[in-house]
C-alpha cells in the first residue's frame, strides 16, 4: 500500500517536473527563450498570410472589377443583349396582380404610393439634361437626357387616370449596361416598342383596345407604346433616369380579371415579354 502511494507521488512529481522543470528552468520541455521565438514566429507567419490573402482580394476587387462598369458586358455578360421587360407599380413581390377601383378605396393606397416613390426618381440634375425633339447634347452619353413625365400624358397624373376609371401601367425595358437598340427595320420600327394584349382569345375580348402614352403608329396603323432610343446606352451615368411607356386599358371588362401581355417589338435579337392580370372594378367599394 506504501509503495502504491510513493509510486503514485512519483508519477505526479513526473509530471509536475515535465510542466516546469526547475533545475532546467523549463516549460514543457522548453525554454521561456524558445517559447517567444516560437511565438514570434507564428505571429510573423500568420500576419504574412493575413496579408497575402487581403492583398489578394484587394487586387480582385480593386484592380481587376471595375468600380463603375461590370467586368463582363455585350455577349460575354449573362444578359446578353437582350434587356428584359418589366411593369410599374409592383405591388407584391410574389404576385403580379394590378387591381383597382375608380371610386375611393383602400385598393388603391398601395399603387398610388409606389407610384409617388417611383415618380419621386424622376427629377431634374445638374447630372442630366432636357433633349429636346430627341436632340442630345454635346456631352452625351456621359450627361444622360432627362426624361420627361409630361410624354405619358395622362398617365403623368396617375391619381387623376385612376379617377377617372382608366388607370395607367407602366412598362421599360431593364437596364443593361453599354445596350443600343438594334432595330429590325428602322422604316417600320424607327425606334423600341412595346405591344401589350390579351394572353388568349377570351382575354384579348376583355381587356379591348389598348392606349398607349407615348403613341407609335406603325405603316400599317397598328399602335404600339414607344420608348425613344435617346435614352440609351446606359453607362452607369450620375442622373441617368430610365426611359418609362405607359398603357392604359379604357375599354377593359369591369370587376374582371384579365390575364395581359406586353411583348417587345422591332428590336434584333430581344423577345423580352412581361405578364401580368388586372382587374377594373367600377362598383362602389
Amino acid at each position: 500500500m506504501v509503495d502504491k502511494k510513493e509510486h503514485q507521488l512519483s508519477r505526479s512529481k513526473r509530471i509536475l517536473k515535465v510542466i516546469y522543470n526547475r533545475d532546467e528552468k523549463t516549460v514543457l520541455g522548453r525554454t521561456c527563450r524558445s517559447w517567444a521565438l516560437i511565438f514570434i514566429y507564428y505571429v510573423i507567419a500568420y500576419l504574412f498570410l493575413a496579408g497575402f490573402f487581403i492583398g489578394m482580394i484587394s487586387v480582385f476587387m480593386y484592380g481587376y472589377v471595375p468600380e463603375d462598369s461590370p467586368s463582363l458586358t455585350g455577349m460575354q455578360s449573362i444578359l446578353k443583349l437582350n434587356p428584359g421587360l418589366s411593369f410599374a407599380p409592383r405591388l407584391d413581390r410574389t404576385h403580379t396582380l394590378l387591381q383597382f377601383s375608380i371610386h375611393g378605396s383602400s385598393k388603391n393606397v398601395p399603387y398610388l404610393e409606389r407610384m409617388k416613390v417611383l415618380f419621386g426618381t424622376y427629377k431634374s440634375s445638374q447630372n442630366n439634361t432636357d433633349c429636346q425633339n430627341g436632340v442630345t447634347g454635346s456631352s452625351f452619353p456621359d450627361v444622360p437626357c432627362r426624361f420627361p413625365l409630361d410624354s405619358l400624358g395622362p398617365c403623368s397624373k396617375p391619381e387623376e387616370a385612376l379617377s377617372q376609371g382608366e388607370p395607367c401601367v407602366y412598362l421599360k425595358l431593364n437596364k443593361i449596361f453599354g445596350w443600343l437598340p438594334s432595330l429590325v427595320n428602322a422604316s417600320d420600327f424607327p425606334t423600341a416598342v412595346i405591344e401589350c394584349t390579351g394572353q388568349n382569345a377570351f382575354d384579348k375580348k376583355l381587356l379591348g383596345e389598348p392606349v398607349y402614352h407615348p403613341e407609335f403608329v406603325s405603316p400599317d396603323g397598328k399602335k404600339y407604346a414607344m420608348i425613344d432610343n435617346t435614352y440609351f446606352p446606359f453607362i452607369n451615368q450620375e442622373g441617368y433616369q430610365v426611359p418609362l411607356t405607359a398603357v392604359q386599358f379604357p375599354t377593359i371588362n369591369p370587376s374582371t380579371l384579365v390575364l395581359v401581355e406586353c411583348a417587345v417589338r422591332g428590336l434584333k435579337e430581344v423577345t423580352s415579354s412581361v405578364t401580368f392580370e388586372i382587374t377594373v372594378d367600377k362598383v362602389t367599394a
